[in-house]
């Protein structure tokens, strides 16, 4: 941590680099340190080259960790991500140190993880998935797609009564004579029509569904 500093604008920036090395291809200078709980199998490897652009990855992935947990996971010896609340924070740091990193995640990948996502991305993801022919048969949809979603909600029983966080009047405007089913394809349908056609009211049902639901590694990407 002692190379990462922020400055007086909150600009984070790493410092303290006089005593680097230029090390010749194929040298390389390595001290194993740290938390040992977290080294993974293949830093452990005395034939592997250590240091490589998947290990800063995962280095990475821990600094976050560290710095999500205000540093309470090395002062307190909590390594586990069981308690972050934030799903996407989690599914980032999960992808991120993985023990099969070091041909895993990329740069790229975490650079557009959903974690770093504007909230317009965020709605035109969601307005996207809800144009799809799969979606808009919420009523007659496949019984194992829809258990797939559901299996991957933080809260199984959400999907089943998402009506119960929208306001009745705006639930029946949005509806007409035609209900949305209480599935995930009906709340994706419902998600699309309200942006595409009811846009004033958009902003409320956003905010009371909350799009985080519908992220999980194996959905959201």
């Amino acid at each position: 941590m002692e190379n990462v500093c922020i400055d007086n604008n909150g600009k984070i920036r790493l410092t303290n680099f006089t005593n680097s090395k230029f090390l010749v291809s194929g040298q390389n200078n390595w001290i194993d340190a740290g938390t040992r709980c977290w080294m993974k199998e293949f830093l452990k490897d005395e034939n592997e080259i250590k240091h490589k652009l998947s290990t800063e990855i995962q280095e990475a992935g821990m600094l976050f960790f560290d710095i999500y947990k205000c540093m309470d996971n090395i002062y307190k010896k909590h390594t586990t991500l069981d308690d972050i609340g934030d799903i996407l924070a989690k599914d980032l740091i999960e992808q991120m140190i993985n023990e099969k990193q070091q041909c895993g995640t990329t740069v790229e990948d975490c650079l557009n993880h959903p974690y770093f996502w504007s909230e317009e991305r965020r709605i035109l993801y969601l307005t996207k998935v809800g144009n799809h022919k799969e979606v808009s048969k919420y009523h007659d949809a496949d019984l194992k797609l829809l258990t797939l979603f559901e299996s991957y909600a933080e809260d199984g029983s959400f999907f089943k009564q998402w009506k119960d966080q929208v306001s009745p009047e705006l639930i029946q405007k949005m509806e007409g004579k035609k209900s949305y089913a209480e599935n995930p394809f009906g709340l994706l349908r419902c998600i699309r029509n309200m942006h595409e056609h009811h846009p004033k009211d958009a902003a409320e049902f956003d905010v009371r569904i909350g799009w985080y639901q519908f992220h999980t590694s194996g959905q959201i990407h």
